[in-house]
């Protein structure tokens, strides 16, 4: 027979729609971010030719650079802001987002200034000194870096919209930026007889227009960020997000100088004509990034969450569920493209068989190369929030310079262009090999229990008591308000407190019964026993709904107001979509 326990054990279902929810937002967002990369690109290619192209690709070490801040900077500070809003700690997380938006900007202005005053020596530089390339770059830059700050602020501020319960508004904003920039692109390449310096020209309008929307939203209230004074104690807050921040800034920073290396490697191997077929695999690799950082996206702002309301057992839900849409998503897009490169070839324009030839191989190779990088980009991004930041960093070194540059410079030489895309998927299955030996070898050393293969902290059962009730139900609210209060037991609370908790219990359950009339509606109970008391946090989807107001509810609920009378102290939060309300309550009540 079905023991109590287990006919209100904890299940995922509210984690599983958030995280639902999370991935197509940030999906979405990161479609928009990869305009730059594969749409724009292939406008340039089909109208101004393949030789255009080259500039296009060889700019994008400029676009890893402005990437590479952004995500230091938003991954780092999102992910403490993130903590701040799990202990339900309002104040402090807007405090955090002020301080990091005022550094990424200072910083992206500065370097601006630094790139345009050197702007002939960059051009070169990238251009692997291919002198008509050179001078279409330093025209393509010469209108991109002015509103690089903004690429970058924009960037920063979705990881913040994300993080505070807005995925779909930043995907809104960004692909608002990059529709923009792909419209504007084509009118001015095609009708406007614009060079390269259109579609840079291009790209910083549809920022301006994205974060001119961002302002119009922020003044009217209608954003739960807002800008609040800061002092040094804000900004000194930031050094706990620099793991996680160096890790996805590194991963940047690596690529742009994998990419820049390859390039050269590219050019060495065949003049122009690699460049752009190295352009064309940077456009597939945009695609497949699309799916990939949109899982990262959405796996790393609700770990940070969880992390702060200690509710380990729906971070390990996140991280299987992520691991796994990571590996068969991305594999069987590689999949399909590597069966079918002529389709990638004929969007970018290129029909010629002297592309087509080494093309179909370079696409397939740089494929299988891409798969270990993807799950690579996971372990990394994970371990850094795990506080792994030494070896997280190294796996971006890894999988971006270590291996695939020295081993590129020596078979491109023999081989040619294959020896470039042989080297690349030689440093992706290599570099995931030795991470995932890694991740191995410190489950080792925690025992191999399920959650701890995850890396992350195995709840005790008799620590933290969790239930989900279908409100739909009401023998069902009865029946686990009534089991509250005998597994309350164990955490040493007196008999008129553990009434009081399951009476909650009950209160909220009828509340969203009445709220959802006849729709089934999942509320998840958890209890913690900690140093201090005991915990209770009461968690739900749907409406944004405050019960510490109780002005606006039909009835009064007896049960919640009798509960925050015996708490140290309450509080409610609208985080990742859902409703938190969380009650403290001293061990001696």
């Amino acid at each position: 027979m079905e023991t109590v326990m287990e006919q209100f054990q904890r299940r995922p279902k509210i984690i599983q729609d958030q995280l639902r929810g999370y991935a197509i937002a940030m999906m979405l967002t990161a479609a928009a971010l990869s305009v730059n990369e594969f749409v724009i690109g292939m406008i340039v290619s089909n109208i101004l030719g393949a030789a255009a192209f080259t500039t296009v690709a060889a700019s994008l070490p400029v676009y890893g650079i402005c990437s590479s801040a952004a995500a230091f900077f938003g991954v780092g500070g999102s992910l403490i802001c993130g903590q701040a809003l799990g202990r339900m700690d309002r104040k402090t997380a807007r405090q955090i987002f002020s301080a990091d938006v005022y550094i990424a900007l200072t910083t992206g202005i500065l370097a601006m200034v630094l790139a345009i005053l050197f702007m002939p020596q960059l051009s070169s530089l990238l251009a692997s000194g291919d002198v008509e390339n050179t001078a279409r770059l330093e025209r393509y830059l010469r209108y991109l870096l002015p509103g690089a700050p903004l690429v970058m602020l924009m960037t920063v501020l979705s990881k913040f919209l994300t993080q505070s319960g807005s995925p779909s508004l930043a995907a809104r904003l960004l692909i608002l930026a990059n529709a923009v920039s792909v419209i504007g692109t084509y009118v001015l390449l095609k009708f406007c007889g614009f060079g390269v310096e259109g579609a840079a020209l291009a790209i910083n309008l549809g920022y301006v227009t994205a974060v001119a929307v961002f302002i119009s939203l922020l003044l009217r209230g209608q954003l739960s960020l807002s800008f609040v004074r800061t002092g040094w104690t804000e900004f000194s807050r930031l050094r706990h997000g620099v793991p996680a921040g160096l890790s996805a800034g590194s991963m940047f920073f690596w690529f742009m100088l994998q990419v820049y290396c390859m390039n050269r490697l590219a050019y060495e191997g065949a003049g122009q004509t690699g460049m752009a077929l190295h352009g064309v695999c940077l456009g597939v690799n945009s695609i497949l990034s699309v799916i990939l950082y949109g899982i990262v996206d959405a796996m790393m702002p609700m770990l940070a969450v969880m992390s702060g309301t200690k509710d380990s057992r729906a971070q390990g839900f996140i991280l299987k569920r992520c691991y796994g849409l990571a590996f068969v998503c991305v594999g069987g897009c590689a999949l399909l493209l590597g069966l079918f490169p002529d389709v990638v070839f004929a969007v970018y324009g290129m029909s010629d068989p002297s592309l087509l030839v080494p093309g179909r191989t370079a696409l397939r190779v740089y494929l299988t190369g891409f798969c270990g990088t993807a799950m690579i980009v996971c372990f990394q991004l994970h371990l850094a929030f795990l506080k792994h930041n030494v070896f997280a960093n190294f796996a971006s070194f890894l999988k971006s310079a270590a291996i695939v540059l020295p081993l590129g410079s020596i078979l491109v030489p023999v081989y040619g262009l294959n020896g470039l895309w042989i080297s690349y998927m030689i440093s992706g299955v290599a570099a995931l090999c030795i991470v995932m030996a890694y991740t191995g070898w410190l489950a080792h050393k925690s025992k191999g229990e399920l959650a701890t293969v995850f890396l992350l902290p195995r709840p005790k059962t008799c620590e933290m008591l969790d239930f989900t009730v279908d409100c739909r139900i009401t023998k069902e609210i009865a029946a686990l308000s009534a089991a509250v209060i005998e597994q309350t037991k164990t955490f040493g609370l007196n008999e008129k407190a553990r009434e009081y908790i399951g009476l909650a219990v009950e209160e909220m359950g009828l509340l969203l019964q009445q709220m959802n009339e006849g729709k089934s509606h999942a509320l998840d109970v958890l209890i913690y026993r900690e140093k201090q008391g005991t915990r209770v946090v009461f968690r739900d989807l749907g409406t944004p709904l405050n019960v510490m107001e109780q002005e606006h509810l039909d009835r009064p609920l007896s049960g919640v107001r009798m509960l925050r009378m015996i708490a140290s102290s309450v509080s409610y939060e609208r985080v990742l979509l859902m409703n938190q309300h969380t009650f403290c309550l001293n061990s001696d009540k």
